[in-house]
């Protein structure tokens, strides 16, 4: 497997979950999950918070061509 970034996603979160009581929002970004594509049909996602689960799987070659078009 070839582990050459292709491009990369982050998603972000703009605040955690309020909880009873709370009005103040402090404007934070928090990594929900990254989306990583990598050369060689590849691509792997993180999800922040379950315990920084991070899968690496193969995609079509169709899928990886059409997701390396957001990189170009």
């Amino acid at each position: 497997m070839s582990k050459h970034l292709a491009g990369q996603w982050l998603l972000n979160s703009y605040e955690k979950t309020i909880k009873l009581g709370q009005t103040d929002k402090d404007g934070t970004l928090y990594d929900v999950t990254t989306i990583t594509l990598y050369d060689g049909s590849y691509m792997g996602i993180k999800i922040y918070g379950l315990d920084d689960l991070d899968m690496i799987f193969a995609v079509s070659e169709d899928t990886a061509n059409y997701l390396n078009g957001y990189f170009e």
